[in-house]
């Protein structure tokens, strides 16, 4: 195609803004489109390892909830952290204006089956470890070992879990939080205006 047949519809000025916090794209590749949004009821946050759990409702109502599972209300997503072959931003247009904010990084969630190990372990209670001499491990073993699944894993588990709060997308709080990063160029001009010596 020839430059002169592209024709320039519209332009539209970009402004790439820092946001206060890491933003994350979420994403839930198993849940189909059609079956609608998903009402999460709880969630929380791993930031040394980047992981997210989120709660919602079972619907017990449903012709495929297990009746003799009166104890399971909540289903549990897990994150896995998603190596980025790109960089992906979010995007708000406002006042002509196309605002970009850089993502941090990719999580995808996976349905948790937890309370099924738990179930199988039955009590996981731990138990006091058993003292035994052991031999220096070489350099290569010890490498094996703190690259095992096994390994981190345990780091994991060792980070706590910070509880967060759900804001759906048509809530208040998700409007404010949208409207921040439209009002980062408003702050930062605001800022280098107030520099002056008095």
């Amino acid at each position: 195609m020839d430059d002169d047949d592209d024709e320039v519809v519209s332009e539209v000025a970009v402004d790439l803004v820092s946001p206060e916090s890491a933003l994350f794209l979420v994403q839930y590749p198993v849940r189909s489109a059609a079956r609608g949004e998903e009402r999460f009821v709880g969630a929380r946050f791993r930031p040394k390892n980047r992981m997210v759990e989120l709660a919602t409702a079972v619907d017990t109502r449903s012709p495929h909830h297990d009746s003799q599972r009166q104890d399971l209300r909540r289903r549990t997503l897990n994150s896995g952290l998603v190596q980025p072959a790109t960089n992906y931003a979010v995007a708000v247009k406002r006042d002509g204006i196309l605002f970009l904010a850089p993502l941090e990084t990719t999580l995808q969630l996976r349905p948790s089956f937890a309370h099924v190990d738990e179930e199988e372990n039955g009590d996981a209670t731990p138990k006091a470890p058993k003292l035994q001499a052991v031999r220096r491990q070489t350099a290569r073993e010890l490498a094996a070992q703190l690259s095992s699944y096994a390994h981190k894993r345990a780091q994991q588990e060792a980070e706590p879990w910070k509880d967060l709060t759900v804001h759906h997308a048509d809530s208040r709080e998700a409007s404010r939080l949208r409207d921040s990063i439209t009002n980062l160029k408003k702050k930062k001009t605001a800022a280098v205006m107030d520099c002056s010596d008095d």
